[in-house]
């Protein structure tokens, strides 16, 4: 069940925070502050998720990890998994 929770953590944190933000919404009376909350939340949210994202490898091709991994230069492996 832990493991459910850390795959799914950043999708029920978003549903919460928007959920929040919807009920907060709809007590206000006025249009442009209800617009500019929601908008907020989904710049938030989105700011979040690229900024929370794995990036890119620096080495692409098997061939570059091959000569990485012959060199003279010491090379530090770091294994990561978004789950």
């Amino acid at each position: 069940m832990i493991g459910w929770f850390n795959i799914h953590s950043y999708f029920l944190m978003a549903l919460a925070i928007s959920g929040l933000a919807l009920i907060l919404a709809l007590a206000i009376n006025n249009g442009w502050l209800r617009g500019l909350i929601m908008g907020s939340v989904v710049v938030i949210l989105m700011a979040g998720f690229l900024m929370l994202r794995t990036g890119t490898s620096t080495h692409t091709t098997q061939g570059q990890i091959t000569l990485a991994l012959d060199g003279d230069i010491p090379v530090l492996l770091e294994f990561y998994s978004d789950y």
